[in-house]
Order: C-alpha cells, then structure tokens, then sequence
C-alpha cells in the first residue's frame, strides 16, 4: 500500500506539498510564540528573527508608497497606515498572507524541475503575492476617499484570499505545462523500479 502511494506521482507530490506546508506552518507558528510578550518568549528572537513585523512593514510601506502616487499624504507605524483626513488600516496577522506565501513555497518545492526553475519560480511567486497585497492593502485605504463606499462593508479579506489562492493554482498550472508536467507528476502511472518495472 504505502510502496503503490510512494510510486504515484501525483500522490507523491501532494504528500511532499503537504510536509512542506505543515512544516512551515508549524514553524511559523512558533516563531510567533517566541516573540510574542509573556509564555514561551525570547527576546533573541524577537530581536533578530521577527521577519513577521519585518514583512508587515514592508506591505506596509509598499501600500504607502501607492497611496502617495495616488495623491494622498500618509504615515505608518508598526501595524497600521494613515491616510491624513481620509482612513486608516490595519493590519493584523490574518491580513499579512503567510498561508499563501507557505503554499506557494510548498508547490514549487515539491515539484520535480531544476534547482534553477525552483529558484527562479520561488521568488517570482513571492515578489507577486507580495506586490499583490501591497496593492490590496493601499487600495483599501484609498476606497475610504470615495463617500458612497467609506461606509460599505465587504468582505475584502475573503475576497482577496479566494482570488490569490485561485491565482496560485493558475501559476502552479503554467509552472507544470511549462515544464512538460505529463512527463512529470501529471501522469498517475507508478515510478518505475531500476528494473524498469
């Protein structure tokens, strides 16, 4: 049974996806227990290895810099972005898109292709999603300047993560037909043995 499992393809690749992302997601998590004040707490890594406040900064400022552009004055601090006179942001944890980015790591960890490839696709992805959320996070606080809309609820966190996940899905679709997938992982028949068999 476990040796059939082993020797599907795409079998194989789903198992590898999903240790990838319950490693990372585990990881992460502990990450957040260690710098988070009381508990389990570190100040070493609170101090040198919090990239969560680190990248929340840099959507942050990305979402900044595109409101400038746009005309309005603003300011940020460690978890929200101001728009002077118009709204304001905030951005918690759920907000920052670390599942997403975890998923899209897995994927292209796990596929057979090039060290090269998954380089190459690992940060592509990564520099997408992120400019993706800096652009969601700015147009947020900009739609707050148009009256009609300051007041109206959305679901924008559910939208957004449908749309990436789907957007996800289709870069993993085009990493694959790019690289010859029937050859590689979409095909169910079993690995041969070094028999042939």
């Amino acid at each position: 049974m476990i040796q059939e499992i082993l020797g599907n393809r795409v079998a194989l690749f789903m198992i590898r996806v999903c240790l990838i992302f319950g490693a990372l997601y585990c990881l992460n998590y502990c990450i957040i227990g260690l710098t988070v004040s009381g508990g389990y707490y570190s100040s070493f890594v609170s101090n040198q290895l919090d990239y969560i406040s680190a990248y929340r900064r840099l959507l942050l400022q990305g979402a900044s810099i595109l409101s400038r552009l746009f005309g309005f004055e603003n300011h940020i601090d460690n978890y929200n972005l101001y728009l002077h006179g118009v709204s304001t942001v905030k951005m918690i944890y759920s907000c920052i898109g670390f599942n997403m980015l975890f998923f899209w790591v897995a994927i292209t960890l796990s596929y057979p292709q090039s060290i090269k490839r998954k380089i190459s696709y690992l940060m592509s992805g990564i520099i997408g999603l992120t400019i993706l959320n800096m652009l969601r996070v700015g147009c947020l606080a900009m739609v707050r300047s148009v009256k009609c809309l300051r007041h109206y609820n959305i679901d924008h966190h559910l939208i957004f993560t449908v749309f990436l996940y789907l957007l996800i899905f289709k870069m993993m679709a085009m990493m694959m037909r790019v690289d010859g997938s029937n050859d590689k992982i979409i095909s169910s028949q079993p690995i041969p043995d070094e028999h042939g068999r």
